[in-house]
């Protein structure tokens, strides 16, 4: 998707994406917090849907780093200016979850 718009549309340039990994090259994910397979019924909370899911959904940290955009924060001389940067600051250096 990031490298499908590269940049149009007034979306920030897309350098690289890299999936988080611990000391150990281990993969940072949320499985630590998750039930075993055979426990999923007794943890469900029936918010969406009635019936528990057939597994766990594992989900991985990853990095995406964006080209530069927009202005710096100590660069800013009024809120309008400074809230425009942290916005900027915020989209280049996005982190998301997949």
């Amino acid at each position: 998707m990031y490298n499908a718009s590269g940049g149009g549309f007034g979306t920030i340039p897309h350098m690289c994406s890299y999936e988080a990994v611990g000391k150990y090259r281990e993969a940072v994910s949320n499985i630590v917090f998750l039930p075993r397979d055979e426990d999923i019924s007794r943890y469900h909370w029936p918010i969406f849907s009635t019936h528990p899911p057939k597994r766990p959904e594992v989900r991985t940290l990853w990095f995406t780093i964006f080209g530069v955009e927009g202005q710096s924060l100590v660069e800013a001389r009024s809120p309008r200016q400074l809230s425009r940067a942290w916005v900027h600051f915020v989209l280049g250096v996005s982190i998301v979850i997949v």
